[in-house]
């Protein structure tokens, strides 16, 4: 019997895979999501959607009264605290808009805004006295007190590369 002692994930098209279906003994597990994702060269998401951001974000656009293409995050200049976040309707992503789409809603992120933004999850929050989009953010270093503007430091190029390709 050989034993593996450990499998590193391989980026590989698709013409392999039958050959690794019968590398695959039936007493290994594979998981399914994480062999599509090296299979197929896919590359990570920008941003992750929770289910309360999708649903939100569904009824946004279902309300909009016109044909809509999604929600564009992005962050500006301004606040105490020197940036805050921005979520419009857009009527049709920019050529070179980055489209995350999960169940049908989609979120469009402008190339200047994604090193703001890489690895950021989107949610929906109801609280007692407010309902609103949360942006969990790995590069926000700080917030102001009010919570409308936040600091946050861009992703190193290198890691956006990774991320992109």
């Amino acid at each position: 019997m050989v034993r593996i002692a450990s499998i590193q994930p391989v980026k590989t098209s698709l013409q392999f895979r039958p050959l690794l279906k019968q590398l695959i003994t039936p007493h290994i597990f594979v998981n399914v999501a994480l062999e599509e994702k090296f299979m197929t060269n896919q590359r990570p998401a920008v941003l992750s959607l929770t289910p309360a951001a999708i649903e939100r974000a569904r009824a946004l656009i279902a309300g909009a009264g016109r044909p809509v293409a999604g929600l564009k995050l992005g962050v500006k200049n301004g606040g105490c605290a020197g940036m805050a976040y921005t979520l419009d309707l857009v009527d049709q992503a920019e050529p070179f808009d980055e489209v995350v789409e999960s169940e049908g809603v989609r979120f469009l992120v402008a190339p200047k805004d994604l090193m703001f933004l890489l690895n950021t999850e989107v949610d929906f929050e109801v609280k007692k006295l407010e309902a609103t989009f949360t942006f969990h953010n790995p590069n926000q270093t700080s917030s102001c007190g009010c919570g409308e503007s936040v600091a946050i430091t861009p992703v190193d190029t290198q890691e956006l590369d990774k991320a992109i390709h």
